[in-house]
Parts: structure tokens; C-alpha cells; sequence
């Protein structure tokens, strides 16, 4: 209701700001909208992108994630974005005074009302992993890991007095399943001098 209240008054203002502007003078005209306690500036209003209406389910949801022990620090922001921005269950915060509010920035608000308005309640309440970042992880598995192990024990190629990453990437090539880079190399190797 309170919601409902506020936009009347902003689009009544909007509308006595532009009458006012246009048939009296723009000292007068601005007087008088300030008298009756709005700026002139209200008539240049940005209208909300989205929009945080949840549902009572939705909001009994949320509340109870958030306080679940279990829940990670990303999606309790999260829910806390969503709970302080509903129109519903409340007065609403603004996008910058949640941010203020909560410590954080306004683009990680903006994102969490607009992940929510386009995927929904489920979308905000996961956590999307690349799948690139597990790909990486696989590429060197304990088989290929252990034949890199054993072609850094072995002797290195001839004209050549030891390994070096250029020769173990060009070697890789070709005695693993799939090749892998210089820096996925050096950090096999990195991993098995801090293991022993």
C-alpha cells in the first residue's frame, strides 16, 4: 500500500511539474512545485527495470534459508537482497540503499533482482558453476598425471641436457590421451613436489 501511495504522489508530481512548466515561467513554475514538496528533478524519474513482488511461499522460502546454519554466505546475500527489495512484505529498500545497507556493491544487488526476475526464486538459490572450471580440473587425471610423472623420471630427449616445460608440452602431445598446457603441466608438477 505504501508502494501504491508513493507512486501516485511521484506521478502526480511528474504531471504538476510538466504543467506548470509549461504554462508559467520556470522561476514560478519551480517555486510552486517546491512549495508543495516536490523537486523539479521529479519529473526526470527512472522507472524500475524489475520489479521484487514475492509470493507468500516464496518469501516464507527465503526467510528460511537464510537463517539455515547450513546455507553458504553467497546465497544468504542473496536472500537478504531479495527480502530487503520486496514490495510485498514491506517497504521496499532501493537498489543503492540495500547495497549501503548490506556492505556490498550495487551491481551485486542488480544482478540478484535480475537473475531473479528472469530465472526465478530457483536461479537465486543455486549456484551456477562454469562447467569449464571442472573440465580444467579433469583434463590431467591420476593416469595421465602418473605417465607425465614418469616422463619427467625418464631421460630427456637427445641434445637435450633435462626437461624443460616447452619439451614436457611437446612430449605430452604426444603420449597423453589429450594435450594439455604448459602452466596445466607446471602445476602437476608443482603438486607432486609439495606431495613428497
Amino acid at each position: 500500500m505504501v508502494a501504491k501511495c508513493r507512486k501516485i504522489k511521484e506521478k502526480w508530481l511528474i504531471n504538476v511539474s510538466f504543467l506548470f512548466n509549461f504554462l508559467l515561467p520556470k522561476h514560478l513554475s519551480d517555486s510552486i512545485i517546491r512549495a508543495v514538496g516536490g523537486p523539479p528533478q521529479m519529473a526526470r524519474i527512472r522507472k524500475k527495470k524489475f520489479n521484487i513482488e514475492l509470493t507468500e511461499s516464496e518469501y516464507q522460502r527465503l526467510q528460511a534459508v537464510e537463517v539455515d546454519p547450513g546455507t553458504c554466505q553467497t546465497i544468504r546475500v542473496r536472500c537478504r537482497i531479495l527480502l530487503l527489495l520486496d514490495e510485498v512484505h514491506g517497504d521496499p529498500l532501493t537498489t543503492k540503499g540495500c547495497a549501503e545497507k548490506m556492505g556490498i556493491s550495487s551491481s551485486t544487488v542488480y544482478l540478484t533482482v535480475k537473475k531473479y526476475s528472469t530465472e526465478g526464486i530457483d536461479a537465486v538459490l543455486s549456484i551456477d558453476r562454469n562447467p569449464a572450471q571442472d573440465r580444467a580440473r579433469t583434463k590431467l587425471d591420476s593416469r595421465n598425471e602418473q605417465r607425465l610423472y614418469d616422463l619427467v623420471d625418464g631421460p630427456p630427449p637427445e641434445g637435450h641436457k633435462r626437461w624443460t616445460m616447452r619439451l614436457l608440452e611437446e612430449e605430452s602431445q604426444r603420449i597423453l590421451d589429450e594435450p594439455v598446457s604448459k602452466d596445466t603441466i607446471c602445476r602437476a608438477l608443482h603438486r607432486r613436489k609439495s606431495g613428497s
